[in-house]
């Protein structure tokens, strides 16, 4: 959920999804790489943002994404939003 208190804010949201053939439900474990950027991060790689880095051995093609190096899956059609009305 996103809850802002200024008027006429709109988001606009995109969303992805890879498949692989293990993963592990323990967070810790998985190695998300936090942001998209090559320097300030613990994964100096090019790597999407959510890539769980230890895990990548493991991408098939399925959902949004082609398998290979494409860890995050491809980006779907961006939607704009808008608060709800009461």
């Amino acid at each position: 959920m996103i809850s802002v208190d200024t008027p006429g804010v709109k988001v606009n949201w995109q969303w992805a999804a890879a498949v692989y053939t293990n993963f592990n439900a323990d967070y810790n474990l998985l190695g998300v790489k936090p942001v998209d950027d090559k320097v300030q991060n613990p994964y100096l790689n090019a790597d999407h943002a959510g890539t769980p880095e230890n895990f990548k051995t493991f991408t098939l093609p399925g959902a949004t994404g082609g398998g290979a190096t494409n860890y995050t899956g491809s980006l779907g059609a961006s939607k704009t939003v808008g608060p709800c009305q009461p």
